[in-house]
């Protein structure tokens, strides 16, 4: 997540063309280090940073929610407003149904 941070980072300061970052994270993901995440995170997580104008966190928990097909809850204004109307399962917490309360 920190890498894909970084090349975002550079999108935005030095005005990196998407196809640049996205060869430098291509590089650093031949990498031989062993990850966990799904192969193709990162990758979707610095494209939904240009779509959508996220940072690479928030980048890599919607990456995630889309891709094992879940809601995304968040306590986020800015993200929400981000993704507003386009990326309906990211949800506000707020929106969270409650269960209703049990009888005492």
């Amino acid at each position: 997540m920190e890498v894909t941070n970084i090349i975002r980072k550079q999108m935005r300061d030095s005005k990196l063309p998407l196809a640049v970052a996205t060869a430098r994270l291509e590089d650093f993901l031949m990498l031989p280090i062993k990850r966990l995440e799904p192969p193709s995170l990162h990758h979707r997580a610095l494209a939904l940073t240009e779509l959508h104008s996220l940072g690479a966190h928030d980048a890599h928990y919607v990456a995630l929610a889309e891709m094992y097909g879940c809601d995304l809850w968040v306590d986020d204004d800015r993200l929400l407003r981000a993704v507003r109307g386009r990326l309906t399962f990211v949800k506000s917490i707020g929106d969270y149904p409650l269960p209703p309360p049990v009888p005492s």
